[in-house]
């Protein structure tokens, strides 16, 4: 759309306290959006090279709950109205948590949140600088297990294949995916089976 393309614009980082003064950017969104903290949010998203336009939607919007009924927003695809909508908090600002967020979402989204959290104040510019790192380098990896295998070693109700699948697959991911089939199903042997 022609707001993208306006938020993209190369000069915007310098221009945009124009756009706000005149509130074009409250008229094309229909509200007042969310400013606080955006020249820090800018100048992070440029010496970090991480410009992206629609991370800017998204934290021009973040303070609004529900878009619905907003003409611009309904005109967005779904995996942009889907990008946009999406919060979470982080548990902790470590690797185990960042590891957590990015096997169950995508790193587009754990990254949009980590750069809100550190123009917020909630993390410091080391930890965000290995964080970011992480996330960058970071592989979805299988996890190495499934029902089937507990079910070749003696499990038989469902209910317990379950809960042991996800106790070990929580166990895994707090091991940043690294233990093997193997010590996945030497790990199970520490648990009840009943």
């Amino acid at each position: 759309s022609e707001f993208i393309k306006m938020i993209s614009y190369i000069n915007f980082e310098e221009n945009f306290k124009k756009l706000i003064e005149t509130n074009i950017l409250n008229y094309i969104f229909g509200f007042k959006i969310y400013t606080k903290n955006i020249e820090k949010y800018l100048k992070i998203e440029k010496s970090y090279k991480l410009e992206d336009p629609l991370r800017r939607v998204k934290f021009f919007l973040r303070a609004k709950k529900d878009l619905s009924s907003r003409n611009f927003y309904n005109k967005l695809s779904n995996d942009v109205k889907k990008r946009i909508q999406f919060k979470f908090k982080f548990k902790n600002y470590d690797f185990e948590s960042i590891n957590y967020e990015l096997y169950y979402h995508s790193k587009i989204l754990v990254l949009d949140q980590l750069i809100f959290d550190f123009v917020d104040g909630f993390v410091q510019k080391k930890i965000f600088d290995n964080l970011l790192n992480f996330i960058k380098t970071w592989k979805r990896v299988k996890f190495p297990i499934s029902g089937n295998d507990l079910i070749f070693i003696g499990y038989n109700n469902g209910l317990i294949i379950g809960r042991n699948i996800k106790i070990i697959e929580k166990w895994w991911l707090k091991k940043l995916c690294s233990p093997d089939r193997k010590s996945c199903l030497d790990f199970e042997k520490t648990l009840p089976r009943s």
